[in-house]
């Protein structure tokens, strides 16, 4: 068991990363997951079998981070307009802000499976400013990649995109590192506060 989770991490890295680049769809990037870490051949519908078993558990851990619908409903009561780019299924992603209770706080949910491109194309960036009616370096953007998020907002929007924060970890308790823009005053925000 103990080789199961590193081997899970890798084989899903690899093959997310060709879903994200478009090379392959999200079902076959699942299946090509289940085969590796399998290490036997299997057929399409017994990866299936395998891949439902790692999502049930998977949604379960679903959890949202204390602080989070306070900081979103303080921002909504500020009028600041929000939205959500995700890579990976539209399907997921909108059943996991459901059940977290996040998506009405959302005006925009892009997901890169509907749009053909992910994160840290600068298209799926500028797709969403567009459809909250602005341009990215008026966008303020956080992530919990560094790649994906901070340096894929600032390839969209010329080096400037407002706020680029990097939640570093997806772990509750973890120290969390901010990052700086100039075109926010040199503010710092934090969640669930009203500190600058």
């Amino acid at each position: 068991m103990q080789a199961f989770v590193p081997d899970w991490q890798n084989a899903s890295k690899k093959h997310l990363e060709e879903f994200l680049k478009g090379n392959i769809s999200f079902a076959e990037q699942r299946i090509r997951r289940c085969r590796e870490v399998a290490a036997r051949p299997l057929t399409a519908s017994e990866a299936d079998l395998i891949f439902r078993d790692y999502l049930e558990a998977y949604e379960a851990g679903w959890t949202v981070f204390e602080g989070v619908p306070s900081t979103l409903e303080s921002l909504k009561s500020r009028g600041v307009r929000l939205g959500v780019i995700s890579n990976g299924n539209v399907e997921q992603q909108t059943r996991k802000l459901e059940r977290m209770n996040l998506l009405r706080y959302f005006e925009q949910v892009l997901i890169s499976e509907s749009l053909g491109v992910a994160k840290p194309n600068r298209v799926i960036f500028q797709t969403a400013a567009a459809r909250m009616g602005c341009r990215v370096e008026e966008c303020v953007h956080a992530g919990d990649s560094l790649t994906a998020d901070v340096q894929g907002a600032l390839g969209a929007g010329r080096g400037q995109c407002g706020l680029i924060a990097w939640v570093g970890s997806r772990r509750p308790g973890r120290r969390i590192p901010w990052f700086r823009s100039a075109t926010l005053r040199n503010s710092w925000i934090f969640p669930g506060s009203n500190r600058r």
